[in-house]
């Protein structure tokens, strides 16, 4: 009987240890990146973007909190529970956002306005830097982030351009 006890613990720190290193070959931040085009000036989408409270209309995210009524938004800052959202950068071809729930690090969101010679269109990329630890789960849970944050990005964007594109 303690031989087979002996190798099953042997066995479990193996594999924890494998796991472990293998997650390590995971990068220490993933990066999710959404793009539309729309039809708009980089100044004009700045006002529906730059202003936080404006983010009930469009983004997916904000907009569930909000009718669940637990989110605080101003035009700058955003928090719901430990969540917070704070402005980092504003310029008006490029905003980026600070991303706290106080456990993990630190991450940042942000939206780049790219614009094209001789259009009338530019495309807008949203994208969420996610910095991960060294804990497994943490890097293996990186493999599922596009599926669960992904369809949201894009639904946000896809109502972004039709209320810039409506005014």
């Amino acid at each position: 009987m303690k031989h087979y006890l002996r190798f099953f613990l042997i066995s479990i720190i193996s594999l924890a240890i494998l796991v472990t290193i293998i997650g390590l070959f995971f990068p220490s931040t993933v990066r999710l990146s959404k793009a539309i085009n729309i039809h708009t000036r980089c100044e004009d989408l700045g006002y529906e973007v730059a202003d936080m409270s404006k983010w009930t209309k469009w983004n997916p995210f904000v907009a569930d909190a909000y009718r669940q009524q637990i989110l605080k938004i101003s035009n700058d800052s955003l928090s719901a529970n430990n969540f917070k959202i704070r402005w980092k950068y504003k310029s008006p071809g490029k905003l980026v956002a600070e991303m706290d729930n106080g456990i993990h690090k630190p991450g940042s969101m942000g939206w780049n306005c790219i614009t094209y010679p001789h259009t009338d269109s530019l495309t807008l990329q949203w994208f969420i830097d996610v910095p991960l630890r060294w804990y497994p789960w943490e890097r293996f849970s990186s493999l599922i982030l596009e599926n669960s944050y992904g369809p949201k990005m894009q639904e946000g964007l896809q109502n972004l351009k039709q209320l810039i594109e409506m005014h």
